[in-house]
Formats: C-alpha cells, structure tokens, sequence
C-alpha cells in the first residue's frame, strides 16, 4: 500500500469536488439513456477526466461510448 501512496505524492490528485460529480451525473443519464452503462468506478474515472479536459490512459474500450472522453491506449495492443 506504501507504493500506492509513494505513486500519488509525485502526481496531482483530482478531489470529487462538485465538477466532477456534475460530469457525473450527466455521464450516467446519457448512458443510461443510450443502454450503454459502464461499471460505477470508471463513470467517476471518466468523470474526473471530463471535468478538467482530460484524456485518460486506458486500454477498456468501453470507456468510448462516454461523449466527449478522450481515451488513449498505450498498450500497444
């Protein structure tokens, strides 16, 4: 757990502060609407991101159907 903690001191922190659970609420009621939910956490991931113009970094393809997310893989895959 002390790497966990080590990893966050070197990078900025997002809080859930009311931008992000506003981007939150709006993500859930388009994908709601659509029939494409995503699992909880990565509506909040998506959230953070969204609410400061952030892409995010991940290889989950599902994290297209969110509108306006900017995802990059850097997998390779």
């Amino acid at each position: 757990m002390r790497a966990v903690w080590d990893l966050a001191a070197t990078m900025p922190l997002i809080p859930c502060d009311e931008p992000v659970c506003r981007a939150y609420a709006d993500i859930k009621s388009v994908l709601a609407v659509q029939g494409d939910m995503i699992p909880e956490n990565d509506l909040w991931i998506a959230a953070c991101a969204l609410s400061r113009d952030l892409a995010i970094v991940s290889s989950d393809q599902h994290f297209d159907v969110v509108p306006g997310l900017l995802r990059e893989d850097w997998s390779g895959r």
